[in-house]
C-alpha cells in the first residue's frame, strides 16, 4: 500500500502500529495504512524538498527478498569497491601528477643551476684569459724595455769607444804635429825652445782662431764628411785638424800676434 501527500516545512508525520497494522498520520490525521503485516516488514519513507510528495511503500521479507537484499549488498560492496578503486586510482594519479610536477620543477632547477655554473665557469675562464693576457703583455713590454736598454747601452758603448778612439787619434796627431814642428825647425837651422813660449797660443785659442777662419772651417767640414759649411751649433764642437806645417804656421802667426799685442799694451802704458 502506498500513498502520496504534499508536505510543508511545518507538517508533522506520525507512524503508529496496532495489531499488525501500521498507520501513517499527517498532523494527527491518518493518511494511509498498511495492514495484515506478518513477520518482518521494512517500511520506507522517501522525503524530498518541501512541497514534494511522501512515498510510502511496503517491502515484505521472504526468500526472494533475502536474495534481493544479498544481491543489493553485493552490488553495494562492488560499488563501494569500485568507488574505492576509482578513488585510489584518482589518488595515485594525483600523486603521480604531483611527482611529475615536482620532477619537472627539479629538472628546471637543475638546468638553472647548470646554466648558472656554466656562466660562472665562462666568467672565470674569461677572467683567467684576461689575467694571462695582461701577464703576457707585461712580459713582452719587459722584454722590449730590456732590448731597448741593451741597444741603448750598446749605442752608448760604441759612442764612448768612438770618442775615446778620436781622442787617442787627436792626441797622437798633436804629438806627431809637435814632433814634426820640432823636426822642421831643426832641419831649417832654426831655434826651437823646448820650453813653451809664454806667448804661444793654447789649444783652445788655436781652435777658436781656426773656427773663425772660413778656409779652415771648410777644410774641417771636408775632413768630417760634411756636405756644406757647418752651422753655429756644430762649429762650437768642431776639432779642426791641421798638418804639421799648417799647425806650425798658425801657431807662429798667433804667437806673433800675441807678442805684438803685448808690445802695443806696454807702449800705451809707457806713454801714459
Amino acid at each position: 500500500m502506498s500513498g502520496g501527500q504534499t508536505w510543508g516545512t511545518k507538517d508533522m508525520m506520525q507512524i503508529q502500529t496496532e495489531k499488525g497494522t501500521v498507520s501513517f498520520c499527517k498532523n494527527g490525521v491518518t493518511i494511509g495504512k498498511i495492514a495484515d503485516i506478518k513477520g518482518s516488514v521494512r517500511l520506507a519513507v522517501q522525503l524530498h524538498r518541501p512541497g514534494d510528495k511522501v512515498l510510502l511503500r511496503r517491502e515484505m521479507y521472504g526468500a526472494a527478498a533475502e536474495r534481493d537484499i544479498e544481491k543489493r549488498k553485493v552490488g553495494e560492496k562492488e560499488m563501494e569497491a569500485e568507488r574505492e578503486r576509482l578513488e585510489r586510482e584518482a589518488e595515485e594519479a594525483r600523486v603521480r601528477a604531483a611527482e611529475e610536477k615536482a620532477e619537472k620543477l627539479r629538472e628546471i632547477q637543475r638546468q638553472k643551476e647548470e646554466e648558472a655554473a656554466q656562466l660562472l665557469r665562462e666568467a672565470e675562464e674569461a677572467k683567467e684569459r684576461e689575467r694571462l693576457a695582461e701577464i703576457e703583455a707585461a712580459r713582452k713590454k719587459q722584454e722590449e724595455d730590456h732590448r731597448r736598454a741593451l741597444l741603448d747601452a750598446e749605442r752608448k758603448r760604441l759612442e764612448e769607444e768612438k770618442r775615446q778612439k778620436l781622442a787617442r787619434e787627436e792626441a797622437a796627431r798633436k804629438k806627431a804635429a809637435e814632433e814634426q814642428i820640432q823636426k822642421v825647425a831643426r832641419s831649417r837651422g832654426g831655434y826651437f825652445e823646448e820650453e813653451p813660449d809664454p806667448d804661444a797660443p793654447t789649444d783652445q785659442e788655436m781652435q777658436s782662431f781656426l773656427r773663425n777662419s772660413l778656409p779652415h772651417r771648410l777644410t774641417a767640414a771636408r775632413q768630417m764628411g760634411m756636405p756644406a759649411l757647418p752651422g753655429a751649433a756644430a762649429v762650437s764642437q768642431m776639432q779642426i785638424l791641421l798638418t804639421p806645417q799648417q799647425h806650425y804656421a798658425v801657431r807662429s802667426h798667433l804667437t806673433a800676434l800675441n807678442k805684438t799685442a803685448k808690445l802695443n799694451q806696454s807702449g800705451e802704458s809707457g806713454g801714459e
